[in-house]
């Protein structure tokens, strides 16, 4: 089975994430109807992980109880682990961890596995190994740090499926994108929207993250000028690159889905306005766009002007 131009990530089936998720945690009912929904606009792969919460069991029992688990292929990641874990107990951890993971989703086998976290990156080969034994097809890893294409380059350039963040604001793995289709390698970007940051009214924007709102206006100009939303802007600019395999998306209903999938649907854009989006959004400081690094920047920003 390929890969769809939209993968389905469901962090949200499990936690209740995001900026700008105002819903909460779906029902069982609700991701039941999510599922069916996705599976009518040709989605045929789901995101998830053991540290998304609930996200595996509920995905496996709405699968099952849907008849819909042969219209999808999953990925999953392992959790994180202490990064000086001898070679031996990483090995149990990593194999004990899909067979959860298998239990839960209650399927015979994965499409792929990934690292979920980039300390975990030195145990990758001894994931690879234990994917072969029948638990996945593949292995790969999830990046989130600029800095773990060079702490790790070997290791990143040898992955044959890797999850990132990308984004009209988020530039800092363009080039290992682009480069994608000549190693092989499957890339699935994540945060089309940065978690919702693109798309919410200025005024519910985070003052600690306020400095990004220029850059964002830049992004709503280029939208006018082709006559579409930002939010299609957002995910035709994904579908533009050739080195992207699918993106994932999170969604809290069923209008959501069908709303992301028609962007998709469209095709990618004008190769002058993706000329123009990288040429005018230049590589942002990684603390602005990094929402791992956000809450020390609120901290940055309390401890500063006391707010």
């Amino acid at each position: 089975m390929t890969f769809s131009k939209m993968m389905l990530g469901t962090v949200q089936f499990g936690l209740n994430y995001g900026i700008a998720n105002k819903e909460g945690q779906p029902s069982l009912e609700k991701v039941r109807g999510i599922l069916r929904a996705a599976a009518g606009f040709g989605v045929n792969t789901l995101d998830t992980a053991a540290a998304y919460g609930s996200s595996e069991e509920v995905l496996g029992r709405a699968l099952e109880e849907s008849g819909l688990a042969d219209k999808f292929q999953i990925i999953t990641k392992i959790p994180i682990f202490p990064a000086d874990t001898p070679e031996k107990d990483a090995e149990k951890l990593i194999r004990d961890s899909l067979e959860r993971s298998l239990e839960r989703l209650r399927c015979p086998k994965l499409r792929a596995v990934l690292i979920h976290n980039e300390q975990n990156l030195p145990y990758f080969s001894i994931l690879e190994r234990i994917c072969a034994e029948g638990y996945a097809d593949g292995a790969g890893i999830s990046l989130d740090s600029r800095a773990s294409l060079i702490e790790f380059r070997e290791i990143v350039r040898h992955a044959e499926y890797v999850q990132l963040p990308s984004n009209l604001v988020d530039r800092r793995f363009d080039e290992f994108i682009d480069s994608a289709p000549e190693r092989g390698a499957f890339i699935f970007t994540r945060s089309a929207c940065l978690q919702g940051l693109l798309l919410i009214p200025d005024c519910d924007f985070p003052p600690h993250l306020r400095e990004l709102l220029p850059w964002r206006e830049r992004a709503q100009r280029i939208a006018e000028v082709l006559g579409i939303s930002v939010k299609e802007l957002c995910f035709r600019y994904l579908v533009s690159l050739a080195g992207v395999a699918s993106i994932v998306f999170g969604v809290d209903n069923k209008e959501q889905l069908a709303e992301n999938c028609s962007y998709a649907r469209k095709g990618p854009l004008p190769g002058a306005a993706v000329e123009r989006i990288r040429s005018e959004i230049p590589l942002l400081e990684e603390s602005l766009i990094r929402p791992f690094l956000w809450s020390r920047r609120a901290e940055k920003y309390q401890r500063e002007t006391g707010n």
